[in-house]
């Protein structure tokens, strides 16, 4: 089975030709070679991915800093939190107390980039998964549980679309799809705390990837994706593009194929579409939006879908750029227009970050703003709960006397009722208002 993995590709910014290969800008998907544009500047990026979970006390792998004006810096805007280290053009962010912070990286002709990074409180239980997961049918991901309580356990609501497979002691988790269709895993520690997994398996042969529907790009910001099923085209050298591409608007965003990696660079103000196909003309399609230089900008997508219930840290999102006070500085503030649906949390650590909590089913606009009015609004949907089930496995054996067993209920709708039908043999500690866990 293939590993999915997130690629990050450094080197040089490349633009095709119009009659050049499916590895780049075009207007039609086309099979030929590329050229080097030696007159682009290498826009400013990092490896380092636009919302970082670290657990307290690690410290990240190295990430590298191009592009831009060397040399670099790169600062944290909560030192209490976590801590930055530059070594020319390599960094890593060392976690140290629970919370969110954002880290800035600025070339010498000050250009910025911004990411979140998010440190669980000690013991909070949390994924290295992301919340909303596609993978291609016998497609095996793998991640990682950490914090939270040994043992482990996983579980999927569709098993018929998604497997799950967790090491009760390691929490390594393997999450694998199985057939077309949607399945919520959830991962559960010894009293009960869940995180949840939203998974879609696209239809067999569908084209897809690993991108965002919409994705919101800085202008000189890269960002990398990987392309997944159809029927791969057979690169013409020099191309090594295994999909074709075409690209609505090259002056808004550089697009280009190496191989099955996507990646994107947002060149100047506006909105373009990238359209992905195979040779039997299966699509797929990315809507990219580039803020102008210093616009008011969030590593949040346009359109998002928060799940109810996730674990704190979940959704944490940076904000950058924006017009500057007379002090020189930039306040931020972000609303909802519908909190009974999603809420807002503002760190008060960090003015620069935000989090964004599913209260209950429904749509709302979340809208960041700055000292001079501007705005980004996100379109955030919180879709209905799944199915209930619970993380218990459907038969337990237990030996008399046994130590207590505490399960999460997950799904349908609260309050949750538990009831044992031969309480003599095993008693039950149900859950206890809008609780969600239950004790044999």
């Amino acid at each position: 089975m293939k590993f999915m993995k997130y690629v990050a590709v450094l080197g040089l910014a490349l633009t095709l030709a119009s009659c050049g290969g499916g590895g780049g800008d075009s207007g039609t998907p086309v099979g030929g070679g590329s050229t080097i544009d030696k007159t682009v500047v290498l826009p400013l990026f990092t490896t380092a991915p636009t919302a970082l979970i670290l657990a307290s006390a690690t410290v990240s792998p190295s990430y590298s800093i191009s592009g831009g004006v060397a040399p670099y810096a790169a600062v944290a805007d909560a030192p209490n939190l976590i801590d930055v280290a530059v070594n020319g053009t390599a960094f890593t962010v060392t976690a140290k107390n629970a919370g969110v912070a954002s880290v800035t990286i600025t070339d010498s002709a000050g250009t910025k980039q911004t990411f979140a990074v998010t440190v669980p409180a000690p013991n909070t239980l949390f994924t290295t998964a992301p919340a909303s997961l596609t993978t291609g049918n016998s497609t095996s991901n793998f991640y990682s549980v950490i914090g939270g309580q040994k043992p482990y356990v996983v579980k999927s609501s569709n098993p018929s679309v998604a497997m799950a497979t967790v090491n009760p002691a390691t929490g390594d988790l393997t999450i694998t799809g199985v057939a077309s269709g949607t399945a919520t895993v959830a991962v559960s520690d010894s009293v009960g705390s869940v995180v949840s997994i939203a998974v879609t398996v696209p239809t067999s042969g569908s084209v897809y990837t690993d991108a965002p529907a919409t994705l919101t790009l800085a202008s000189g910001n890269q960002n990398t994706f990987s392309i997944y099923g159809g029927t791969q085209v057979t690169p013409v050298a020099p191309s090594t593009a295994k999909y074709n591409l075409a690209n609505s608007d090259t002056a808004v965003v550089n697009a280009s194929i190496s191989g099955t990696t996507l990646s994107l660079t947002g060149r100047s103000a506006g909105t373009a579409t990238i359209r992905l196909s195979d040779t039997t003309g299966q699509t797929t399609t990315v809507t990219v939006t580039v803020t102008a230089t210093n616009a008011l900008f969030t590593t949040a997508p346009s359109s998002l879908t928060v799940v109810n219930g996730q674990a704190v840290g979940t959704y944490v999102y940076a904000i950058a750029g924006g017009t500057k006070d007379g002090a020189g500085a930039v306040n931020y503030s972000v609303t909802s227009n519908n909190p009974a649906v999603v809420s807002v949390n503002t760190r008060a650590n960090s003015s620069q970050t935000f989090e964004l909590v599913g209260v209950a089913t429904g749509s709302a606009n979340v809208v960041v703003a700055d000292n001079s009015g501007n705005t980004v609004t996100i379109a955030v949907t919180v879709p209905a709960p799944v199915a209930l089930f619970t993380t218990a496995p459907s038969s337990l054996t237990m030996p008399a006397p046994a130590g207590a067993l505490t399960f999460a209920i997950f799904g349908g709708t609260p309050n949750y009722t538990v009831i044992s039908t031969n309480p003599a043999a095993v008693s039950v500690t149900p859950p206890v208002g809008a609780g969600t866990t239950y004790t044999l």
